[in-house]
This record gives C-alpha cells, sequence and structure tokens, in this order.
C-alpha cells in the first residue's frame, strides 16, 4: 500500500508540475501579443486600419511575428479622420511612414528608432518631436497649421515645414540639412 501512495504521489507532483509549467508557458505567450482594442489604439479609423491590415489571423491582437512583418514595410495610411495615431509604437521597425492629409493631432513616433522617412504633411498636428528618431532623414510636416513645435533628430536632411505655425526653427544641429522649406509660418 505504501508503494501505491508513494507512486500515486509522484504521478500527482508530476502532473501538477506539468499544469504550473503549461501556465507559465501560456502567460509567456500572451505577454507577446498586444490588443488590438481601444486602449491599445484608442483611435477607431487607426484601430480599424490595423485589423484590417496586419492582424493576419484575425485573432484581435498582434502576435511578434504580425508585427515582424510590418519590419520592411512602408506604411500607408489611408483612413479618413485618423486623429490619433497612438499604437504605431508597437511597429517598432517601421522605415517609412506616409500619413498625409488624415486629420491626425497626436502622434508619437519616438519608439520607432528605425524610421528614416516621415511624410504627415496636411494634418492638424500641435506640436512634433522626432529627436529620438536618429535614422530619419526625411521629414515632410506641410501644412499642419496648428503646428507650433517642432523638434528635431539631428539625422534629419530634409524638411519641409512649409505652411505651419512655427515661431522659431531650430536646425543647429542637423549639420547635415540639405534641403530646407518653411515658406508661410511664423517664423521671423
Amino acid at each position: 500500500m505504501a508503494k501505491t501512495t508513494k507512486k500515486f504521489i509522484s504521478v500527482l507532483s508530476a502532473i501538477i508540475l506539468a499544469l504550473v509549467s503549461l501556465t507559465g508557458l501560456i502567460s509567456a505567450s500572451a505577454q507577446d501579443v498586444v490588443a488590438i482594442d481601444a486602449a491599445h489604439f484608442p483611435d477607431k479609423s487607426f484601430r480599424d486600419v490595423v485589423l484590417e491590415n496586419f492582424d493576419l489571423d484575425s485573432s484581435g491582437t498582434l502576435s511578434d511575428f504580425e508585427i515582424a512583418k510590418v519590419k520592411d514595410m512602408q506604411l500607408f495610411l489611408y483612413a479618413d479622420q485618423i486623429h490619433d495615431l497612438t499604437g504605431i509604437e508597437y511597429f517598432t521597425s517601421l522605415s517609412q511612414i506616409y500619413a498625409g492629409g488624415l486629420e491626425i493631432e497626436k502622434a508619437d513616433f519616438s519608439a520607432l528608432s528605425n524610421l528614416q522617412k516621415l511624410y504627415v504633411q496636411g494634418n492638424n498636428l500641435t506640436s512634433l518631436d522626432v529627436s529620438k528618431n536618429t535614422a530619419l532623414t526625411d521629414l515632410v510636416c506641410s501644412d499642419n497649421e496648428n503646428l507650433s513645435s517642432l523638434a528635431l533628430s539631428p539625422s534629419v536632411t530634409k524638411l519641409l515645414c512649409d505652411g505651419c505655425a512655427l515661431s522659431s526653427l531650430d536646425v543647429s544641429k542637423c549639420t547635415n540639412l540639405a534641403q530646407l522649406n518653411c515658406a508661410n509660418s511664423s517664423l521671423s
């Protein structure tokens, strides 16, 4: 009887250990996905674009695999009336973003360290900080009529910020700046 009890306890311990390990794997796996919901992508139009174009398995989440598929891709945003690009930070390997004329009011690109070209002309941005985007060479933010604050990365070589409300513009750290258009602004 003692042998049977010992065997039962060993089997039970093995089952418990397996379940604990499986729970750990499920937990780790759940951390590798980003829910495509209002908490992570507050703007419904942008969330719909992400669901339609990047949720490859229609799970309502972005896996590491799905995010990696955007790695070398150019992101063309075409949906009407995107006001907030919160959530773009999950696509850390993006090199180019074309998001002109969408009514964007809020965007944080600071996590996109591979971003080389950013086209956000004709939106409703009031401030834009790309100082942490050290790979950024081309920035086109023209015709953001309320854009009054612009922080640049030293890597910028092309800057088109015409038609903005900028009253000051510091390009002193942009030592390789080759193209600049700041016409029709509030610069003195």
